[in-house]
């Protein structure tokens, strides 16, 4: 069918300069990935460091394949329905007008599973973040394993109860992601890649880091920054909020680094 090509690149609107700035924009999502906490257990409960190559492989190999077949999907979807009133439901619809009824309903389960198994992680880090990173070793360093699994529990049950009133509150998922997204990037993403090769990163430094990154995502797309953009060409807040984070916890960092204790010399005077 016809297609209005502006609708497919930003090229026939914008000319191809800001073409270039479009994709910068879109392989920002590059940032989020170090930043994302039930991804980055995945790695550490690794068996063997020689097997990260492989698993380094595979995930690249699934994102390449995954990304390209969201894309190509919005692409025929456009071209099949022409206007469709939810564009976020193009997927379901798509598979419900090519495949039969029973194929329709693997694609749409799978993904369904792909969504639960995605938020199943991420309240279980977050639940071990409350209960062993902030209450068991900052609160009460005594708590016993039946008063942490207990509040385990509550943890999960209070984390899904604001999860569903999030969700209930409506709004375009892509936007609502993109902001989770952008705010796991730049909290976390730079405190991890320095604490992994700088070795002169401080507790101060990424403390600063990732409180900065996090507000700047905050004023950046909730503040009305972002507003002032193209919607085609809108900058998320992940790209500037990343380096912003990168440099507060360099500086702090370099800032509070501790002073070298005097080496003493114990001298002894050999009297013969």
């Amino acid at each position: 069918g016809n297609i209005d090509l502006k609708t497919l690149s930003p090229t026939y609107a914008y000319g191809f300069p800001l073409l270039i700035l479009f994709a910068l924009v879109n392989m920002s999502w590059m940032f989020g990935y170090p930043g994302q906490p039930h991804i980055l257990t995945r790695y550490m409960a690794i068996r063997d460091e020689k097997k990260l190559w492989n698993s380094t492989l595979i995930g690249m190999t699934w994102v390449i394949i995954s990304l390209w077949g969201a894309v190509l999907t919005g692409v025929i979807g456009l071209a099949t329905f022409k206007q469709l009133p939810d564009p976020e439901k193009v997927m379901p619809m798509l598979a419900l007008s090519i495949l039969p009824e029973w194929g329709a309903g693997v694609v749409i389960a799978a993904i369904t599973a792909a969504i639960m198994s995605t938020a199943d992680s991420q309240l279980l880090v977050a639940t071990s973040a409350l209960t062993e990173d902030v209450y068991h070793k900052l609160i009460n360093p005594k708590a016993g394993h039946k008063k942490l699994v207990f509040l385990s529990r509550i943890s999960v049950f209070l984390l899904s109860v604001i999860a569903l009133l999030l969700a209930l509150q409506g709004g375009v998922i892509y936007f609502l992601a993109a902001f989770a997204w952008g705010g796991l990037a730049a909290a976390f993403g730079p405190l991890i890649i320095l604490s992994l090769w700088w070795k002169k990163t401080t507790k101060q430094g990424a403390v600063a880091g990732m409180l900065t990154g996090a507000f700047t995502v905050i004023i950046w797309d909730r503040c009305g920054v972002a507003a002032c953009m193209p919607k085609e060409l809108m900058i998320p807040g992940m790209i500037p909020a990343f380096f912003i984070s990168l440099s507060v916890i360099i500086l702090v960092s370099l800032l509070s680094q501790p002073k070298k204790k005097p080496l003493k010399y114990n001298l002894q005077v050999c009297v013969n």
